[in-house]
């Protein structure tokens, strides 16, 4: 749905019922992080290209069946040029 390609995967479940998971996609990566004792989960995306990463949010709200939930959209520099150095 996001247009990601998953390259790579791992997972960590905890005594405590907490789970961390660690997606590598072509165009970068997504951390999930559980906190059942808190009804928390952190999630943490970060892609680029044609990837339409904001799509996964509504996917990851049904599949959590999340009551509320908050999102921050960051825009990154298509390019980092300007904000390198200028070393010669």
């Amino acid at each position: 749905q996001a247009g990601c390609e998953i390259v790579g995967r791992s997972d960590n479940k905890f005594p405590d019922g907490s789970y961390s998971m660690n997606l590598v996609l072509a165009e970068s990566h997504l951390y999930i992080h559980t906190y059942p004792s808190q009804g928390y989960a952190c999630v943490d995306i970060t892609a680029c290209g044609e990837s339409q990463p904001w799509k996964i949010v509504g996917v990851l709200t049904e599949l959590f069946s999340c009551e509320k939930y908050g999102y921050h959209r960051v825009q990154r520099p298509l390019k980092m040029d300007k904000y390198r150095e200028d070393k010669s």
